[in-house]
């Protein structure tokens, strides 16, 4: 692990390559080999203007990305981390200190990449654009460094690194240019693509508003579509059909279903391409806080997305009154305002079927498979918001940290499971949730289907590559069967118990080691709590705890056991959205929804799991500053699916520490 007195060295070092890399594009990275060239000159490509004088947006651009003022951004990192470095420092650590000192970093770096209609199978043009404090200053730094020459009146082709391998040298031009900085080095991995571009980057995009943000990138849609629309087409044809011939059982009910599917995918993607039209990410930073965007824009409605996000629009509301009825020891908390259920019958039929025809396929008789099949029923459907919230025992909160990174669990599956805390959702009446659960209970409790269910892991069990030592982790068997409700609960309230049981681990080939005991079965409890406004359903490990927790976000609990009673989460009282809500760094490493649901189930990485949980609750905040986000539909102009996040500097701090002092965030030898 990193000791705490190294966190200023490596976050500098972090800090200088991550920078560096936007600072200036024509950085360490040597760019990819040229193309060779033709035996004949190239035409001139289709991108660049008759009048580089009034140059005018190529028409095949795919990518702009760009940097606002690299000094101030880093002026508000240095808030952050108490390190210092300016755009010309940073550059100095690649360039030549002369040429360093004269670029410009209180003026936007763009970087932008286009397609070539006329060369659609060459890689697509891309270039960065880098100014000047002075073109004569800058043309002095280069002739330093080089030769240099003038291939156009007041257009001269540089060298910025020195190199003895010409595919290490990118293609690089100095020439005046309009906007805050009276010059632009402008470079790319050739020169055609330098050419292509150099009128649009000097004098065009410097005086295009691309917003406030400190850091603005947009993908453009359509010309990949207008350039690519055959060989896409193809390729989903192609796709589908080979989805169909791979996956087909022989069984009419799952093939028709699969066709279906197949082919409504290929259709969807299709419609969708035509739809879309541009994707935008901004981050704005400032001393207290981050910002960041992420904005999907379609300029049709043929496709079923689009469709689905307008009828979204109509819909978002307040936070509704259930999600702050949620746990105030929640780590990560959500309300989603669903469109009309209507639009995923065609889905949920056809899943119906895929699973029916899969279990006849596999021997099942009508009785066993119908159980299962019906929570497929258009009586579970709903158009009821609904809302989700996870977070961690209090006995975790409780454990001494010294003693959660000193040895290996005993039992990896046990020990992830318990570390992962609760997970709750809530769905607001009318609903049939309870009769939902009962139902899927019913189901996996058929002998002929645990059958089924214990052949099925057992196959993937001996098919696993895991060591034999490691076999007894991995399940032989689930049940899933009904409970003693607690009498804490209120009346109606169901208890269930999902139950993963595990074989001893045999040995192979030559082993003579005896046979293992079989580890013990890994238990979650699931409870449902209906309620006159919304029905609660949790689960987690610890029976106790899972109780009280559900407790807390009943109607007759105490403001100050609910979410509604913390301060933080203010922000989201207000506004009306599609769905919005919070998460913390501590959910990521400590719930349901984080990243630790997704680690590997060995020693090692449960090891550096729980070290990171201890340099989680040494970090300023402790990792609970909430993040919070929102998204949100807009139909004015096409249809805008916006979604919104708000980073405090608690989120930033911790996030430092953390990764300076973590071993989760280094390559594992």
């Amino acid at each position: 692990m990193i000791r705490m007195g190294d966190v200023g060295t490596v976050a500098r070092r972090a800090l200088m390559c991550s920078a560096a890399a936007w600072s200036f594009a024509c950085g360490n990275a040597p760019p990819p080999s040229p193309s060779p060239p033709a035996s004949a000159p190239a035409a001139p490509p289709a991108l660049v203007a008759a009048d580089l004088a009034e140059p005018t947006e190529p028409s095949h651009v795919v990518g702009i990305l760009r940097i606002r003022n690299p000094n101030v951004t880093l002026e508000t990192v240095y808030r952050w981390t108490g390190i210092r470095l300016s755009g010309s420092d940073l550059a100095a650590q690649f360039l030549d200190s002369g040429l360093a000192g004269a670029l410009s970093f209180d003026s936007p770096i763009d970087a932008v990449a286009a397609l070539d209609p006329r060369a659609t199978t060459e890689p697509p043009l891309m270039a960065v654009s880098v100014g000047v404090r002075s073109v004569d200053a800058a043309r002095r730094a280069f002739q330093a460094m080089g030769p240099i020459t003038e291939v156009r009146p007041g257009e001269f082709r540089v060298t910025v690194r020195q190199s003895k391998k010409k595919s290490e040298k990118p293609a690089c031009l100095l020439l005046s240019a309009r906007g805050t900085a009276p010059g632009r080095v402008i470079c790319g991995r050739r020169d055609h693509d330098v050419d292509a571009m150099r009128g649009y980057m000097a004098r065009t995009l410097p005086e295009r508003d691309l917003g406030p943000a400190d850091v603005h990138l947009e993908l453009h849609a359509p010309p990949v579509v207008d350039i690519y629309a055959p060989l896409i087409n193809q390729g989903l044809n192609v796709g589908a059909a080979l989805a169909r011939r791979k996956l087909e059982l022989g069984e009419p009910t799952f093939d028709r279903a699969l066709g279906a599917t197949a082919t409504g995918l290929s259709e969807e993607l299709r419609a969708l391409l035509a739809d879309l039209d541009t994707l935008t990410v901004d981050v704005a930073v400032a001393p207290e806080r981050a910002n960041a965007s992420v904005v999907f824009r379609l300029k049709g409605q043929q496709s079923w997305t689009a469709g689905t996000l307008s009828a979204q629009a109509a819909r978002a509301d307040a936070a509704p009154t259930m999600f702050w009825s949620l746990p105030a020891t929640a780590t990560a908390a959500s309300y989603t305002y669903p469109p009309e259920h209507q639009r995923f019958d065609a889905i949920r039929h056809t899943l119906g079927e895929l699973l029916d025809g899969f279990l006849g396929h596999e021997g099942l008789a009508p009785a066993d498979r119908a159980p299962l099949v019906a929570i497929f029923d258009d009586k579970y459907a709903n158009d009821s918001p609904w809302v989700t919230a996870s977070g961690r025992f209090e006995r975790d909160a409780a454990k001494p940290a010294a003693k959660t990174s000193t040895s290996a669990p005993a039992d990896p599956l046990q020990a992830a499971v318990d570390g992962f805390g609760w997970y709750m959702a809530g769905v607001a009446t009318p609903n049939q949730t309870p009769d939902l659960v009962k139902t899927l209970a019913t189901a996996v409790s058929r002998p002929k289907l645990q059958s089924l269910l214990r052949s099925k892991l057992a196959e993937l069990l001996t098919a696993s590559d895991a060591p034999s030592d490691e076999a007894g982790f991995l399940p032989s068997g689930i049940t899933f069967k009904p409970a003693a409700a607690p009498k804490e609960l209120p009346r109606g309230s169901l208890a269930f118990e999902l139950m993963v049981t595990r074989d001893a681990p045999h040995g192979a080939g030559a082993t003579k080691k005896p046979p293992a005991k079989p580890a013990a079965p890994v238990k979650l409890h699931v409870i449902v709590v209906p309620e006159s406004a919304r029905t609660w359903v949790i689960l987690g490990s610890d029976k106790a705890h899972v109780v009280k927790t559900v407790l807390a976000a009943t109607e007759g609990a105490p403001l100050a056991a609910k979410v509604a009673s913390r301060s933080d989460l203010a922000a989201l009282k207000d506004g009306k959205y599609a769905g919005a809500g919070f998460s913390t760094l501590q959910s990521h490493f400590e719930s349901w929804f984080g990243s630790a649901a997704r680690m590997p189930l060995d020693p090692d990485k449960l090891r550096m799991m729980a070290e990171a949980r201890t340099s989680l609750e040494s970090t300023p905040n402790r990792g609970k500053t909430p993040i919070l986000f929102t998204n949100n539909v807009n139909l004015e102009n096409g249809i805008t699916w916006r979604v919104a996040f708000d980073v405090p500097k608690g989120v930033i701090e911790d996030a430092i520490v953390l990764a300076a002092s973590s071993r989760l965030m280094l390559p594992t030898p």
